[in-house]
């Protein structure tokens, strides 16, 4: 068809406005914005975890692992699922005590109870360093397909720790640390293999409001004389039992071994006159002295109590491993002789009952 040059132009279409829309076409318009958005949102999630935490596969466990890295050094995808293999293994669930990088206590466990059980034993290690009771629980309570010929609970002095949060802002569960705070709720979000843009966002909510000081005050030695750990503790440790009991692993628990002489001063501990073999971590890594000392002595108390109740293994570290420096490096690290002993007693202490 031929256009006339000469005509004048046709007017130009009307732009279409929101208000000349349907109240459909604005339903269909809102869902695909906020289907945009929200993918926009979840993409950004998943790129935060895979450049910020390495994960590049978001799965519920993934995001677990990046805050405890201990996890995937440990040995336990060596394990064979329920328990099918010949191999005895052990469970260590603790702290900087019994990490690598702070004493050897796990090869020498190894060593002596190879020799005990006539077979070989595998250690894994799910301590880590500044770890609390409430995460070894979190970290056992996950293992629902793994069994263990024994395993071994040895906390204290980090919850002791705790106790320095002013007034008013202790929780029970421990989330008022910001770590366990952030990675708790990731139980309640069984969605984020698929969408974990929702846990993200609560995630990064509770680690920049602490870090910009909106839901945590100062942390003060002088809190820490209001021992507010002990029950947590407890609850902690019993929580292990009922778990250890239900799947049938052995467990053992422990009183801990902490030495701050009477006469401690920060003075003469960074002098090297007090009777530790070095000078690692003072006291004051954990709160005052004297509070500390208080905190794992009810600590231990706790221990006693749920083993009585639980008829666990139990191996009272804390009296038997003498003060001084041929077994302290500090008032809770081992000396290699320290850790000899440490491992010994762990070993005597399966010929007790159960």
């Amino acid at each position: 068809m031929d256009i006339d040059p000469t005509a004048p132009p046709a007017a130009p279409r009307a732009p279409i406005r929101w208000r000349d829309l349907r109240r459909s076409q604005k339903l269909i318009v809102l869902g695909l914005g906020m289907l945009l958005l929200l993918a926009g949102l979840e993409a950004i999630s998943r790129v935060y975890w895979w450049q910020s935490k390495g994960v590049r596969v978001v799965t519920n466990e993934a995001i677990f692992r990046s805050t405890f890295h201990e996890i995937a050094t440990s040995g336990i995808d060596e394990v064979a699922t329920y328990h099918g293999d010949d191999t005895y293994d052990v469970l260590l669930l603790g702290a900087s005590v019994l990490h690598p990088r702070c004493g050897d206590i796990a090869p020498r466990l190894r060593d002596l109870l190879a020799q005990k059980v006539g077979r070989p034993v595998r250690i894994i290690n799910y301590s880590y360093i500044g770890r609390t009771s409430v995460e070894s629980r979190m970290k056992y309570a996950r293992l629902d397909d793994r069994r263990f010929d024994l395993v071994l609970l040895y906390h204290s002095i980090n919850d002791a720790h705790l106790n320095n949060c002013p007034p008013g802002e202790f929780r029970a569960d421990y989330t008022h640390v910001r770590h366990i705070a952030m990675i708790k709720p990731l139980d309640d979000h069984k969605e984020v293999e698929w969408f974990c843009f929702p846990f993200t966002a609560r995630y990064m909510a509770i680690n920049l409001g602490d870090r910009w000081g909106l839901t945590r005050g100062q942390w003060d030695h002088k809190y820490g004389g209001d021992l507010r750990t002990p029950p947590s503790y407890e609850a902690n440790v019993e929580a292990v039992a009922e778990i250890a009991k239900r799947r049938g692993d052995r467990l053992m628990l422990a009183t801990y071994a902490c030495y701050i002489p009477a006469n401690y001063t920060a003075e003469d501990y960074q002098a090297g006159r007090l009777d530790y073999a070095s000078v690692k971590y003072p006291p004051e890594t954990w709160g005052d002295p004297t509070y500390v000392t208080r905190a794992v002595d009810a600590h231990n108390d706790a221990v006693r109590r749920v083993a009585a109740r639980q008829g666990t293994l139990f191996v009272d570290i804390a009296s038997k491993i003498p003060h001084g420096r041929i077994n302290f490096d500090d008032p809770c690290h081992l000396t290699p002789h320290g850790c000899q002993r440490f491992a010994e007693l762990v070993v005597e202490g399966l010929n007790s009952s159960p």
